[in-house]
């Protein structure tokens, strides 16, 4: 047996294999593989190299703690794209871009964010979720922010949802919508979320809309950026510091 990681003309050492099946380790988590096996013909030798299989492996999950957070800020994507281990495969309607309900990046300046854009269509769903993410139970509490902004003439909203441990997504939060704006996508939002209530569990974020039918191609449009899971500010630095009552030898703070 041989193994090739994304690259089906470059294999690896060869790899024994004493049974008609192989357990492979020590694999990269979402990275594509090939196989191929020879057949052990005994005094005839080996047989020619078989036709490839390829794998993908999943995704593996994030690990946040009191030091290391997970953050996403699209910058290095290109247009109409989903980042890996992000799914939007559960959207009523995944079609290209500029059209229907999808969920991709746009490039606004040199910003780079996940949209969702309403063509003319009324109903559908859009939503996307986060790779799996552990939260640690570490005694410390920890939260997700990210920053909005929503474009709409029809009053629909961003909403959040959030599912522990492969169970049902429920309804966190909902960043609402101060109706159209004249710029594109408009002034940004930073929402705060707890995630307190997940302590030593693994969540999957989802970022979720029901749009209304909009009139062109920027109503409806919901943007999001700078997604962070991290472990919650609960000690801020003090602010307002003076000195009073100076003498020659003594200051009163």
């Amino acid at each position: 047996m041989q193994v090739s990681k994304g690259d089906a003309a470059s294999w690896g050492s060869d790899i024994n294999v004493a049974t008609n099946s192989k357990t492979l380790t020590g694999l990269d988590a979402n990275s594509l593989y090939y196989v191929r096996v020879k057949a052990d013909c005994g005094a005839n030798g080996y047989s020619d190299w078989s036709d490839n299989v390829s794998f993908t492996t999943l995704c593996g999950t994030i690990t946040v703690n009191a030091t290391t957070s997970w953050n996403v800020d699209f910058e290095d994507l290109s247009d109409n794209v989903i980042p890996e281990c992000w799914d939007n495969s559960a959207s009523t309607t995944v079609s290209s871009w500029g059209s229907e309900y999808i969920w991709g990046t746009y490039s606004q300046s040199t910003n780079r964010m996940l949209r969702m854009s309403n063509n003319y269509l009324d109903g559908g769903t859009a939503l996307i979720n986060t790779p799996s993410i552990a939260i640690p139970n570490d005694g410390k509490t920890y939260e997700l922010t990210f920053d909005h902004s929503i474009r709409t003439n029809t009053g629909n909203d961003l909403k959040v949802k959030i599912s522990s441990n492969g169970g049902a997504f429920t309804e966190k939060s909902t960043c609402y919508s101060e109706g159209s704006t004249s710029s594109y996508p408009g002034d940004f939002t930073t929402a705060t979320i707890s995630l307190a209530d997940y302590s030593g569990k693994t969540i999957k974020i989802q970022f979720f809309a029901n749009p209304a039918n909009g009139t062109n191609s920027s109503d409806g449009a919901m943007f999001f950026d700078n997604v962070s899971v991290h472990k919650a500010t609960t000690c801020f630095v003090p602010t307002d510091l003076a000195a009073g009552n100076l003498t020659a030898n003594s200051a009163r703070m």
